[in-house]
């Protein structure tokens, strides 16, 4: 496969590496595990000559890179070759999207981006005033707010967290939307509504594996014991490391705390180690928690959150 070809190569059959993604050009490289993301929405997946699913989402697992494509899957189990020229590495992604908002000062979506970016390196307060832009430019665009939900949530403000995604829902019933409802809700520790909110997800995309990830949380998690099961933690784990062919870390993670619920703690800290694994090289945010997390499956106690 050379550079400018129109078409991308045959999916293979030994993965080499593997990388967090936000889906622009960068070098060549045979192995990667570095953080990039998207440079803009629509990005189009692709087996051969067939468009097999869209690339929407903030980050996805890249494998390798060949010539001007790159294989890449997402947490909705969705695997395919997308154009080189559609991801850029985070470390350049403030730059990129500066750039671009200096060219198109009053393009939602360049704003939009930028704010994914300043999320992801925990500036909440430079990602929401560049998401209110978004807004402010494209009100009609469900993505931008339920991305500003987000941005609320990680800001611990679930009740705007919520506003923001009912108006993304208002706008279109989208999966994704009910899961991140489901994770404020979930936080918030209304545990009802939020295994509600998965439900209504997975009756939308019944392959999406967010959501079966998401109520195996809350049965594995919850603090209310009323709300806590075992086995359909394990089952709706499974089945989301399924969907997402076991390479999720996040998955794996919730799948250990489904199996200490359970009380077995020997698959607990087998899938922690396996989870632990699988986090890309810069996920600081994270690994104090898996860490955490394998802590108290060898000390045979289960997670509660």
């Amino acid at each position: 496969m050379l550079a400018g070809d129109s078409n991308p190569p045959e999916a293979f059959a030994m993965r080499l590496a593997f990388a967090l993604v936000f889906l622009l050009p960068s070098v060549v490289q045979a192995q990667l595990h570095i953080a990039a993301m998207t440079t803009h929405g629509g990005a189009k997946l692709r087996i051969g000559t067939r468009t097999v699913g869209d690339v929407d989402l903030l980050d996805c697992i890249i494998e390798r890179y060949e010539g001007d494509w790159a294989w890449i899957h997402n947490q909705d189990g969705q695997a395919g070759w997308v154009k080189r020229g559609d991801v850029v590495p985070m470390s350049q992604a403030i730059g990129y999207f500066t750039r671009k908002i200096g060219a198109e000062p009053r393009n939602g979506e360049w704003y939009h981006w930028r704010a994914g970016a300043w999320r992801y390196r925990g500036e909440l307060d430079l990602a929401l005033a560049d998401e209110n832009e978004a807004i402010r430019f494209s009100p009609s665009e469900a993505g931008y707010w339920s991305n500003r939900g987000n941005i609320y949530a990680d800001k611990k403000d679930y009740d705007r967290a919520l506003a923001d995604y009912n108006q993304a829902l208002h706008l279109n019933q989208d999966a994704l939307y009910w899961y991140n409802a489901w994770s404020a809700r979930h936080k918030k520790g209304d545990y009802e509504k939020a295994l509600s909110n998965c439900d209504r997800a997975i009756s939308l995309d019944p392959k999406y594996a967010l959501a079966f990830n998401g109520r195996a949380w809350t049965w594995a998690t919850a603090r209310d014991s009323h709300f806590r099961n075992g086995q359909k933690a394990i089952d709706s784990a499974r089945r989301a490391c399924e969907l997402s062919d076991w390479q999720e870390a996040e998955f794996l993670d919730t799948l250990a705390a489904a199996y200490a619920e359970a009380g077995d703690f020997d698959n607990a800290v087998r899938y922690q180690k396996q989870a632990t694994g699988l986090l890309p090289a810069d996920a600081a945010v994270r690994r104090p928690d898996f860490a955490e997390h394998l802590r108290l499956f060898e000390s045979g106690k289960p997670l509660r959150e």
